[in-house]
């Protein structure tokens, strides 16, 4: 389960127009050398790339510190949703062991996309705290355990829940401010699973920044090199494995 922090890359104010325009940008920067040089045997941790290329109807987000339920506000936003198009794979329980799941793959992985992926992207600010320092904490933890939750729960549909937070390269500074969630998900029902409830009522004394996007398989991007078995999507890939190696 990747739910260790990471470093947390401060969030694009909008989405890339298109593959082609990504693709540009990777060549002309040098990203993709850089990254097609990374050696998954060399590598003393892994790196992974995902990418999202959503269209402006199959997207919604907001910014909020009111009490009110987002997952509702997603529905009513998200023009796809409105379609009946929500028209993900269901996907039966997670296996408690699968292959690889702790084992770091030292291979460089593709994952393909997934029918009408839904991805929840939200950022926590504790600057504005109105709190303690103790009750900061508490609600950081309340964010974890959530994510955990919502990781293991085997209804609730989640491919990948990572829970991140910036790593502060000055000795003794907080690294706390903000945290940050990455989920990805069956179906939208998921945002609705029983512990956001709870959370979404008792609602953290934080300011809110939270994004939801429905994508089609070829809008998603997915590479990793070196990962661990439950790394991102790359679950997905496994558990395909392990259905054909089971046929």
């Amino acid at each position: 389960m990747l739910l260790a922090p990471q470093i947390l890359r401060p969030l694009h104010p909008r989405p890339l127009a298109s593959k082609a325009s990504y693709a540009l940008w990777a060549s002309t920067s040098g990203f993709q050398h850089r990254w097609d040089g990374v050696d998954p045997e060399e590598c003393n941790h892994g790196w992974f790339l995902e990418v999202f290329f959503p269209t402006a109807g199959r997207m919604s987000g907001d910014i909020t510190s009111d009490e009110r339920d987002d997952s509702e506000i997603t529905r009513d936003r998200l023009l796809i949703s409105t379609r009946g198009e929500n028209l993900a794979r269901k996907r039966t329980a997670r296996s408690a062991a699968l292959p690889g799941g702790s084992t770091v793959l030292r291979d460089r992985v593709k994952v393909q996309g997934k029918k009408n992926l839904v991805v929840s992207r939200s950022a926590q600010d504790f600057t504005m705290h109105r709190g303690t320092v103790v009750q900061e904490r508490k609600d950081a933890e309340s964010i974890i355990k959530g994510a955990a939750t919502l990781f293991t729960n085997r209804t609730s549909g989640c491919y990948s829940c990572r829970y991140m937070k910036p790593v502060n390269l000055v000795p003794g500074e907080s690294t706390t401010d903000v945290t940050s969630l990455l989920v990805c998900l069956d179906d939208l029902a998921g945002l609705e699973a029983p512990w956001l409830a709870t959370w979404v009522k008792k609602r953290l004394n934080v300011e809110e920044f939270y994004e939801v996007m429905m994508v089609r398989r070829e809008q998603q991007m997915f590479e990793y090199i070196a990962c661990h078995g439950e790394a991102g999507m790359l679950v997905t890939y496994l558990e395909e494995r392990r259905a054909y190696l089971a046929m």
